[in-house]
């Protein structure tokens, strides 16, 4: 809970901040406003839900693989592991922008039915109220987005030690193969050494 309301603070000041662009608005009703900020979330949210999945079904591709194994041991003094943390992150961001696309389809379908009420030109307050309701459920599932691209960049680190270390094994086995080859060279090379010798004095 306490995550949610962090994560709330940049939304809620980019809301105050447009709040005062709003004050300075001409001569624009709220309906129109609200049917702008509702076809942006729901002409983009849909990709951005899609992309989200994409990327979520293939970190759970990585099941069984050094990768995920990596991901699930929790460092000293932390509750939670790196993938208990991306898993939340991604279910909570694909949860926000689920219910503010709901919510913003919702609002665009009923102001479609030209009803005289929830939304009509005579109520300016709760059609102000309804946007920038609708404003905040925006900047705040586009905010979420960022934990995101966070948690992408903790996997590409993760990804890149992991592989660094797979690198650094291999060459220390192939330093190991080479080291146990020239051994067996050299211990060829004593027997052969000693059965020439051995030929040599039976001829004489």
């Amino acid at each position: 809970m306490l995550n949610i309301w962090k994560g709330a603070k940049l939304p809620l000041v980019l809301l105050v901040a447009s709040f005062v662009v709003y004050l300075f608005k001409g001569n624009v009703s709220e309906i129109e406003l609200i049917k702008l900020v509702g076809s942006l979330v729901t002409s983009g949210f849909p990709s951005i839900i899609g992309f989200i999945l994409t990327g979520y079904a293939l970190i759970i591709g990585f099941s069984g693989s050094d990768f995920l194994l990596k991901m699930a041991k929790s460092k000293a003094g932390d509750k939670h592991s790196l993938f208990e943390r991306v898993n939340s992150t991604f279910a909570f961001v694909i949860g926000a922008l689920v219910i503010t696309y709901l919510v913003a389809g919702v609002v665009t379908f009923v102001i479609g039915l030209q009803m005289e009420w929830p939304f009509s030109e005579g109520v300016e307050v709760y059609n102000a109220f309804v946007l920038f309701l609708l404003l905040f459920l925006f900047y705040y599932s586009v905010c979420a987005l960022l934990d995101i691209v966070l948690n992408v960049f903790n996997l590409g680190q993760l990804a890149h030690a992991v592989a660094k270390g797979k690198l650094k094994a291999m060459e220390m086995m192939t330093q190991q193969e080479e080291t146990d080859s020239k051994e067996v060279k050299e211990k060829k090379s004593f027997f052969s050494k000693m059965i020439h010798w051995f030929l040599d004095v039976v001829e004489e």
